[in-house]
């Protein structure tokens, strides 16, 4: 028998905490898997609609049945399973979030991928990608509905891309893939700081030092790395291990970098550096230490990011054409999605070398 008040409700309701308690926490695709009897990665590929994955369709309906029971799928999923997609991108950029925010040279790729992503009807979910995002993002995209991922210079250690590969996702490296067997978009690294190495050469110095623009963990650091080495081997120039300093991302790095030089003797007659971030950064050190651009050290940085051409003196550097490669990533992505053809494998863009004063081309305007 139930004790009531006068007012005949229940005398003894349960508490707030007991009701949460008896609450079902949400249903997830390891839920889905185990009541289909199916791997997680068979939940991935139905729900996520993954083309050309082989799944019979016995199967599928299982899945679907599955997780309708649980009402696992939340109602954009649903959306995406009515219309065959999702329309969502997954953008996956390889550093952590704070060299994110200061990195000058990812807006303009951002802003390639989302015209790109726009223009074929997708949206795009950003993450970042560093040692301690890897699982989480990989997690992520595996709970989500995104159709396909797009991953930004991932180190060479990055585990997430044999992952993404393992569970049949649609995937484009906008950088080196290294060995891993999916599309990529990119420059030529080597071939770009030779160019940039070869042009101080030209001006007639050959003690020229260099100072990285990211650790060499990145595929893009030992590539500009080769490039410089390949310019003075082919001029005949033993390289000089002390004067090859590693460089991270950002300015302060090129002012560290700059730092430890200036207490080198002889002082290198010029520097190629890896970013332009990094450039800039070693340009204030050696102003501040009375050292004058190009007259005593010559400077060339790479990138061509919107600051370059408004320092004094403005930056002589090589041009990535960073929104080119974020649009055709994209283009390639939803290709892939979709289920044409894309070839070849990889595709690189040019790059080109913007002159202006810092390496000591007094007749080019700082505009140019």
């Amino acid at each position: 028998m139930v004790d009531e008040d006068s007012s005949g409700k229940d005398a003894n309701p349960p508490s707030p905490d007991k009701t949460r308690q008896k609450r079902r926490r949400p249903p997830t695709s390891r839920d889905v898997a185990q009541r289909a009897g199916v791997s997680r990665t068979v939940v991935s590929f139905v729900l996520n609609n993954r083309p050309h994955s082989g799944i019979p369709e016995s199967t599928r309906q299982r899945v679907l049945q599955a997780a309708a029971e649980l009402g696992y799928l939340p109602n954009r999923a649903a959306r995406a399973l009515a219309s065959g997609r999702s329309r969502q991108i997954a953008v996956l950029v390889g550093e952590t979030r704070n060299d994110a925010y200061g990195d000058a040279f990812l807006p303009s790729l951002l802003r390639g991928i989302d015209a790109a992503a726009r223009a074929g009807g997708y949206r795009i979910l950003f993450e970042y990608l560093d040692e301690t995002t890897e699982q989480q993002a990989l997690t992520s995209f595996r709970e989500s509905t995104s159709d396909g991922v797009l991953v930004w210079a991932p180190e060479q250690s990055s585990s997430v891309l044999d992952g993404f590969i393992r569970d049949g996702a649609a995937i484009v490296v906008i950088g080196d893939p290294d060995s891993a067997p999916c599309l990529s978009v990119d420059i030529d690294n080597s071939a770009a700081a030779r160019t940039a190495v070869e042009h101080l050469l030209g001006h007639g110095y050959r003690d020229v030092a260099m100072i990285t623009n990211v650790p060499l963990s990145f595929a893009s650091s030992r590539a500009r790395l080769a490039g410089y080495l390949a310019a003075l081997d082919a001029a005949e120039i033993r390289p000089n291990a002390e004067w090859i300093v590693p460089g991270d991302l950002d300015e302060e790095s090129g002012r560290r970098a700059m730092e430890k030089a200036l207490a080198w003797r002889p002082l290198p007659r010029a520097v190629f550096a890896a970013s332009d971030q990094v450039a800039i950064g070693a340009l204030g050190t050696l102003q501040r230490a009375g050292i004058r651009v190009p007259e005593d050290v010559a400077l060339v940085g790479f990138d061509d990011i919107p600051l370059a051409a408004s320092v004094h003196p403005a930056l002589s550097t090589i041009r990535v054409p960073a929104s080119e490669l974020g649009q055709l990533a994209s283009r390639r992505l939803i290709d892939l999605i979709e289920g044409r053809s894309v070839e070849p494998a990889r595709v690189i863009l040019p790059t080109s070398l913007i002159t202006r004063l810092s390496c000591g081309c007094a007749e080019v305007l700082t505009n140019a």
